[in-house]
């Protein structure tokens, strides 16, 4: 994952209970897609924690991402083991933890298990996220 960087502790300790191996998800909980995509997403394993945050009902990560110049709006974001991943990098880093034990899982690691499939794909979810979005009335988080 090429576009990765470390967390600052602020948004570490917010994020994180400590464990090594958690898994942080930045979403929004408005878009259909990015509800059924976290909801169908088997990524718990022995060992790693996985945490969900609707950014909608979170203004302060919100915030601190807009501080680092996240664009929650037009990105999903990821924390894994100290370093935050967006985007695309965050959909590749998705399909490599993501276990085998469904076919979506199968079918999500396949696909975006390649940065370039990711990178390609990426655009269009956006494109659709926004899209649906707009069609059912709901505003940008910043907004």
């Amino acid at each position: 994952m090429s576009n990765s960087k470390s967390i600052p502790d602020t948004h570490s300790r917010l994020l994180h209970d400590g464990a090594t191996d958690t898994l942080t998800l930045i979403y929004d909980g408005a878009c259909p897609f990015c509800q059924r995509y976290t909801t169908l997403l088997e990524l718990r394993e022995e060992g790693r924690t996985v945490t969900l945050i609707d950014a909608r009902a979170h203004p302060q990560v919100v915030a601190d991402l807009i501080s680092r110049g996240i664009d929650i709006d037009q990105t999903m974001v990821a924390h894994y083991q100290g370093r935050e991943y967006a985007g695309s990098d965050a959909l590749h880093l998705i399909a490599l933890l993501a276990t085998g034990s469904t076919g979506f899982n199968r079918l999500n690691r396949w696909l975006f298990r390649s940065q370039q499939r990711a990178r390609l794909a990426y655009p269009v979810l956006r494109a659709l996220r926004n899209g649906t979005l707009k069609l059912l009335g709901h505003r940008k988080i910043r907004s």
